[in-house]
């Protein structure tokens, strides 16, 4: 009942204007409701939502094929905070990737520690990018984009744009 509730403070479904490679779209974004206390819209024509007991992923809809994977993931660590949480990632980062940037504190697309990684430049070249924000309870929602390097002006700026819809309806008692 409480969840019903703070939903019905959100529109179910609104237009977004998104930039994508420089031209201008407007899409249908519908509201999802995540699995560990937050809201987000998408657009269900291009994305889907699968969820499991440790995270949730927005991924294409289509069939990637050979492609590198492209998704988004949401997950929720509790008792550690974005600040506790961003030494042992970019440890983590170091040791795969050739390429690892701490953006530090950003406010966009979502107010959190932004950490950027590549292996590569080629056009198929993995590229994450994570932003660890604060969970408003002690702990932390560690957001993952996983995408190449090609796709970074297609995906990663619709997950950016996704990302600037993300609100954390934590449920008093929880």
């Amino acid at each position: 009942a409480a969840v019903d509730k703070i939903k019905e403070m959100f529109v179910p479904e609104k237009k977004i204007i998104e930039e994508i490679e420089g031209t201008k779209e407007e899409n249908n974004a519908v509201l999802q409701e995540g699995s560990v206390g937050y809201v987000i819209y998408f657009d269900q024509e291009r994305y889907k939502m699968d969820k499991n007991q440790e995270w949730d992923r927005i991924l294409p809809k289509v069939d990637m094929g050979d492609l590198p994977e492209v998704y988004m993931e949401i997950r929720q660590i509790k008792g550690k905070t974005p600040d506790q949480l961003q030494g042992e990632l970019e440890q983590q980062l170091n040791k795969e990737y050739s390429d690892v940037k701490n953006y530090g504190q950003v406010q966009n697309p979502i107010k959190g520690i932004a950490i950027r990684a590549l292996d590569g430049k080629q056009w198929n070249s993995t590229l994450v990018k994570y932003y660890l924000v604060d969970d408003t309870q002690g702990g932390s929602f560690v957001i993952k984009q996983k995408f190449f390097l090609e796709a970074e002006e297609g995906h990663g700026a619709r997950f950016d744009n996704m990302l600037e819809e993300f609100r954390i309806i934590a449920l008093q008692g929880e």
